[in-house]
């Protein structure tokens, strides 16, 4: 895991500064804010340039929801797919897209996209420190999961091409009563034949930052991330040819509050016993969050279905 520290003094917030993971979200947001936490997801996934499945949501409790479209006829076959959970203090995210052809001439192509959004209110005290004392306080926001783009074909004489993208874009945003921390970061991979292109400005791990704080007064903590898998696959010529790819966006492993990790007061000296609590969620921002374990019927099917694959594979290359 890759570990970032930005300079001792937190970026301050700029009206000018673009937040596009954001953007997508404010008006659910909005549209629950008379409760402190705010929960929004969207999911769209398109197939040949139409929308077949698309979810748009907003609530005060956590949310999820997936949307899956497919297309096939006798030479071409892809799928789209998204699944979005947000809870209190994570966010999960996958997009996934395939696409093949076995003869030609012809065209496939689809996109999956998946957004998730929060926001909740927390007040920092701890025992025998008076409301109003200021201090400073270092916190983490974590990103982790994994980009994925394969392509698989028959014949490179350049009749054939097949490829894709998939990438991520997240923000993350705390203010309180004098100053404010935001962060904004992505990251792509985009795969073809003859290319393998990555870009963005940030990786996967633990984002850590500090920022002045007050006691008692309340913080308001916001953070989105999206994902986007698109896949395509082309013919020019007849003959049987089999071209396909895949890409896929898994960001099921999550973008989640790192929790507190340090508070000091004036001086520098450390605080002990702090606590950050919701009143809307009852959520201790002092601990990180951490993702619920499966059921273990839910490891079983992950093995099976797993086991299945590679006997798909198996049996694919005999």
């Amino acid at each position: 895991m890759h570990h970032h520290q930005p300079p001792k003094s937190a970026p301050r917030l700029s009206s000018a500064s673009v937040w596009p993971a954001l953007l997508a979200t404010v008006a659910l947001l909005a549209a629950t804010s008379a409760s402190a936490a705010r929960y929004s997801m969207g999911g769209e996934s398109r197939v040949m340039d139409s929308v077949l499945d698309s979810f748009l949501l907003a609530s005060d409790q956590p949310i999820g929801d997936t949307s899956t479209g497919s297309f096939s006829d006798a030479i071409r076959s892809t799928t789209a797919s998204t699944s979005v959970q947000v809870a209190t203090g994570g966010i999960h995210v996958v997009a996934d897209s395939f696409s093949r052809i076995v003869d030609g001439p012809t065209i496939v192509y689809s996109a999956a996209t998946a957004r998730g959004g929060f926001g909740d209110r927390f007040v920092l005290s701890a025992p025998g420190i008076a409301a109003g004392t200021q201090g400073t306080a270092s916190f983490a926001f974590s990103i982790s999961g994994g980009l994925d783009v394969t392509h698989l074909l028959n014949n490179y004489s350049g009749s054939l091409n097949a490829g894709g993208y998939a990438g991520w874009e997240a923000g993350f945003e705390l203010l309180g009563p004098i100053d404010g921390v935001r962060w904004e970061g992505r990251q792509s991979i985009s795969v073809d034949p003859w290319n393998t292109i990555a870009g963005g400005n940030a990786s996967f791990g633990s984002f850590t930052f500090s920022m002045p704080v007050v006691f008692g007064a309340p913080m308001d903590l916001s953070f989105s991330l999206r994902v986007e898998a698109r896949s395509g696959a082309t013919s020019s010529i007849a003959g049987g040819w089999q071209a396909e790819a895949r890409s896929l966006a898994d960001l099921g492993h999550t973008a989640a509050w790192g929790g507190i990790q340090a508070v000091t007061d004036a001086n520098g000296v450390p605080i002990l016993g702090f606590t950050a609590l919701s009143a809307d969620t009852g959520f201790d921002y002092a601990q990180a969050y951490t993702a619920p374990v499966p059921e273990p019927s839910t490891i079983w099917m992950l093995v099976f279905g797993l086991a299945a694959m590679g006997a798909r594979l198996l049996a694919r290359r005999r």
